[in-house]
Formats: C-alpha cells, structure tokens, sequence
C-alpha cells in the first residue's frame, strides 16, 4: 500500500504532467465516418479516432493534444471542452430492448444517444423528435438527450415543414409582443407618415406578379426622355412603421428572410403588414423607398438617387397579362387597362430590352435555368412538380431590380461603411489548373487572365461555343470561390460589390431587392 508521501508525489507528478502538456484549441468536424478532425485555429487538422469523436459533437471546441501511433502519424486526444453549440436537433425515437434512443438526423452525429426515463414525453417508436443535449459526453462517451417536443411521424400531414422548421430552429408562431405590435397599425399609421414624403400617387406605378402574390413589394414605372428612358423602382417599406429595436424589428432581424415553403410560406413579418400594410397593393396609397434612375438608349445607366416616397400603384398585373401585351395579344383585360398603364408597360419593355442588350455585351450572363413549382394535395404532400415557365415579364422585372441594385451597389460602395457581398474571383489553388485547361483546349484564349473579372468574362463568353473534349465552360465555372460578407467600405480585390440591407433594419415585406436597407439619411441625389 502506498503511503501518504508517495501519493502526494505521484498527485504532483499528474498535476506537472499536466502543467507541461501541449494543447491546441480547436473546432470539430465530423464525417460520414465514424471517425472526425479538428481544425485547429492555427489552421491546419488532426485526426480524432472513432474512441476519442465518442466524447464531442459537431462544431464543438476544445482543446486537443497529439500523440504519435505509427511511423510519424498523429492523432489527437480530447482534453478539454471549451464550448459546444449544439443546444438542439432533431431525431427519430427508437426502442432497443429496455434502452431508448434518439437517432440524430444532424449530419456527423453518427451515433444513438440515450434519452432517460424522466425525458421521454411520451414518444413512441419512429417519432420524429426535437430534442436539446442533457449531458454532454465528454467525460465517458456516452451523451444523453432530452424530448422537447414530439413532432410527428413519417407521412403525416405536414410533417416535412415541421420538420424543416425544428431542424432549423424556426418560429412558426409569432411572439406575443409582435401580435400586439402589428395590431396596433392600420391604415392611420400610413397617412400619419405621409407628409415627410414625397407625393407620387399621381404618377402611373404597377405591380407585376403571379395572380395568387398578396404581397406586393415591388413597382415599376417608365417614361421616355431625350436621351432614353426615367426608371422607377419602388419596393415597399414597412421600415417606416416599424421602429427600431421594437419587437417586429427584433423578429425580422431573427428571421432574417421569408421562406417559401410549397403551399405555406413562412414570413419575415405578420401577413397584416406583409400583405396588407405594406403591400403595393392597386388604388392604396403605401410608404415605399424608390430609385430613380437614367437608362441611356444603349442600356447603360446614367445619374440615379434614392427618395422616401408615397406610391399608389395603378394595377396589379400578372406576368401572363404583361407578356401577352409585349407580344401584341389582345384580350379584354389588356383592352381595360388605363393608356397611361399601358404606355408605362410599353417604355418599360424597351427599357428592360435596352438593359439586357447592355449586360449581354458588357456582363457575364448566365442562362436561364429552369425553375419548378411543387402543387400539394390536401393532405400537403407533392401532387405534382410543374415547370415554371419564364417569360419576358418575368425578364422585364429581373433587368429593372438588377439595375436598381447597380445603383444601390455604386452608392454603397462610396459610403464610409457598409455590408456588402463580395465575390473574389477565381480560386488561387485553381489558377495554375485553370491556365493548363485553357491553354490545353482553347490556346486562342490563352492571352486572357482568368484571374481577372474581365479576362474570365471573356474566357466564358468564347467557350460558350466551343467544341472540345471537356465541357470547358462547365470546368470554368467550377473554379470560383465562394461569396464572402464584409463590413466594408470597399474591396478593391473583389470582382463584383452587391449591397445587403443594414443588419439593423428590416428591408422588405419579402427581402428580395436590396436597397431597401438605405436609411433615411440616405435619400436623395448621391454625392
């Protein structure tokens, strides 16, 4: 038996073992396997064996030493758990013998985890359920779960969005001080805003969209002038009524975005506001931000500036509707449409022509891919999946929001501060593939820098057509990094700026165009 000094001693040795240890701190990253890494802040990975990933999750961070197994090869080993963020996730409840378990449907948890007796509410076999982590297993290996709800079984009646919607941590209810919020608006709420804006509900604004749209968050308008056409961009803008840090404001910042879930979408903000209030709605008067801007007649872009206006749109027209009268079809809803409407209708049109032509010569575009509209049956399981046929309304839309956020971009971009997406361009560690394929399949385009925005533009444009071996032009487009967000004022690396909304403001009843973000402050002619 050992005596009390040679236990201290060896007490000492652990704690000096300890004391002398090399740690590195780190992330975890799971695989298909059951084996996993850390990536290490000094950037580069160690492996963890399936025993030691036993003790974390995904995305965890620790500490982690190395030891050495075989012939120089390392592995590391768990020492420390400094943070783990995976509060919650979601599962599949199953029944083994006398043990219950949770299958994680979260990818790189490839294990069961135990859910004790006291934590079970209830679920029965095949479940889907929505569980957070009772005791992390760091220690032993051997983790346990917690039911918080039990979200149904396979084919139910909604179950993908409900799934959809645990898996990804969304509210599908609104808080209580949010109801309360948008109770509180009506149309007094528009009209007490309207006289420190400008006044345009005389002038011919339209919504184009589906026929089923309540949500109307955009409206155009066109008039010739000298030198081409005055363009219009108008997007709707509930950030009049809705003050900051209050509760739909703290919402909509959660939510970020709308989700167009097939048949049940779910909102940034309350359909009262999403698709009454602040919805361009015909014959309403409606708080919107616009952008004014010159369209030159070759489709280059001239003086713009940003105004906080009063719209009242003039119709509500479907893509149908708008592309029938391009075409010169005649209807009788086309027949009922007032001149000034139609007029507008047709000066947008060589508008959005002009601007495509421009972009066709100047930018890099890509085709049209093909979009799919899912039809639910009454139980919301997939009817049918239908092509979504696009048509030149659709395009007529898509020239103007593009050239809205050209301008949108270029103001941005001459701010002190702002959040922009930025796009770096072709990848380093594919630059030397990238000259070697060009080089081996279109040596005529050798000349041209694919790390440049204009050198790779080219480079696609001429493999459009080319007849090779490979698909080029699909390799190319492959090369690309990854879009990056910056707080920047400006990126003089990047190839391409496209602004975001402020992260402190909501933008849009649905966020889709961007400088709706623009703060009061920021209206008027640019500098």
């Amino acid at each position: 038996m050992l005596n009390a000094d040679a236990i201290n001693q060896l007490r000492q040795l652990k704690t000096d073992i300890e004391e002398s240890k090399v740690v590195f701190p780190g992330k975890v990253k799971a695989t298909n396997g059951r084996f996993g890494f850390v990536t290490l802040d000094e950037g580069r990975d160690v492996f963890l064996p399936p025993e030691e990933m036993q003790k974390v999750l995904p995305g965890d961070r620790v500490n982690v030493s190395e030891q050495e197994v075989d012939k120089g090869k390392t592995q590391g080993v768990v020492d420390e758990l400094l943070e783990s963020p995976l509060s919650t996730f979601v599962g599949r409840y199953l029944v083994k013998g006398k043990g219950h378990f949770v299958v994680p449907e979260t990818p790189g948890i490839n294990r069961w985890i135990f859910i004790p007796p006291k934590e079970r509410m209830n679920a029965q076999p095949d479940d889907y359920i929505y569980c957070c982590i009772h005791k992390h297993p760091i220690k032993d290996g051997k983790g346990q779960a917690k039911i918080l709800r039990v979200i149904g079984k396979a084919g139910e009646p909604g179950i993908e969005r409900a799934l959809t919607l645990a898996t990804f941590d969304l509210a599908d209810a609104w808080p209580a001080p949010v109801i309360e919020q948008a109770d509180s608006l009506n149309e007094a709420s528009i009209t007490a805003c309207e006289t420190s804006r400008e006044d345009r509900t005389e002038r011919a604004y339209v919504t184009i969209d589906s026929p089923a749209t309540q949500d109307m968050d955009d409206a155009l308008l066109a008039e010739p002038n000298v030198t081409g056409w005055s363009l219009s961009i108008a997007i709707a803008d509930p950030s009049a009524l809705i003050g900051p840090e209050s509760p739909a404001e703290v919402e909509a910042f959660n939510r970020a975005t709308a989700i167009y879930f097939p048949g049940e979408p779910l909102p940034m903000l309350p359909d009262s506001i999403s698709t009454r209030l602040c919805s361009l709605m015909p014959d309403m008067n409606r708080l919107a931000l616009v952008c004014d801007l010159q369209v030159n007649n070759d489709g280059s872009l001239g003086d713009y500036s940003f105004h906080q206006a009063v719209i009242r749109s003039k119709a509500k027209l479907s893509y149908d509707l708008v592309s029938n009268l391009i075409e010169g079809r005649e209807d009788e809803d086309i027949k009922a449409l007032p001149d000034s409407v139609s007029n507008s209708l047709d000066q947008l049109h060589q508008v959005a022509t002009a601007l495509r032509k421009w972009r066709s010569e100047h930018a890099l575009l890509s085709g049209d891919r093909p979009e799919f509209r899912l039809r639910l049956d009454e139980n919301r399981r997939i009817r049918a999946i239908e092509p979504s046929i696009q048509n030149e309304a659709h395009r007529l839309v898509e020239e103007c929001m593009v050239a809205a956020n050209r301008c949108a971009a270029d103001f941005l971009a001459k701010q002190p501060s702002g959040l922009f997406i930025q796009h770096p361009g072709l990848r380093d560690d594919r630059a030397d593939n990238t000259r070697a394929l060009i080089k081996g399949y279109a040596p005529h385009l050798a000349e041209f820098d694919p790390s440049t925005a204009d050198g790779f533009r080219e480079i696609m444009k001429q493999t459009s057509e080319l007849e090779a071996e490979v698909p080029v032009k699909t390799i190319l487009s492959r090369q690309l990094a990854r879009l990056n967000w910056h707080f920047l004022p400006h990126h003089t690396k990047a190839w391409a700026l496209a602004p975001t909304p402020p992260s402190h403001r909501p933008c849009a009843s649905i966020p889709t165009f961007m400088f709706t973000g623009l703060s009061k402050q920021h209206c008027g002619t640019p500098p």
